[in-house]
């Protein structure tokens, strides 16, 4: 797993990233990145992938989930979730579009529960976990868990980020 900058579009405060996946084994794998179908939330290809973000002091906050649009931020909808699962051949790479907008609040709302992040320089890494499940179609399910490398991303304002880390 790899993320760059990305260059062709650039989001608020210089937010987008692509994440690129290569599947490194000899075996075809499937796995689950994000959504194309999400009751209550948007759908987004790389919403599985999770944020981890550091400080410039060092303190490191795991695994901020995706979001959505925000705000206002939706709960959970009583319909239907689709993930999206790509297949990798061996050698194969995906690359997805990531926002990381779309995991913390760049708006000035300061309604919501959120810890509230300086301005600054901070480093942020992609995360990608998945779980064990059945074969899809004769193909492999992949499991396990996957990071980036670290890029560092400077914010402009004050932004927020929902409580506390969330636990390996």
């Amino acid at each position: 797993m790899a993320i760059n900058y990305e260059d062709a579009a650039k989001g608020p405060l210089g937010t987008r990233f692509v994440v690129t996946l290569t599947n490194v084994s000899k075996q075809t794998f499937s796995f689950a990145t994000g959504t194309v179908i999400n009751c209550g939330r948007t759908a987004d290809k790389s919403s599985v992938i999770k944020v981890n973000l550091t400080e410039s002091g060092g303190a490191l906050h795991r695994r901020l989930p995706y979001l959505g649009n925000g705000p206002p931020y939706n709960g959970i909808g009583a319909g239907r979730l689709e993930l999206y699962r790509p297949v990798l051949a061996p050698g194969e790479s995906l690359s997805l579009f990531w926002d990381i907008s779309r995991y913390v609040d760049l708006s000035d709302a300061k309604q919501f529960v959120a810890y509230r992040f300086p301005a600054g320089t901070y480093s942020i890494q992609a995360e990608l976990t998945n779980g064990t499940d059945a074969s899809t179609g004769g193909t492999q399910v992949w499991s396990g868990t996957v990071k980036s490398d670290t890029l560092r991303i400077d914010f402009a304002h004050e932004f927020s980020a929902p409580l506390g880390d969330y636990s390996y």
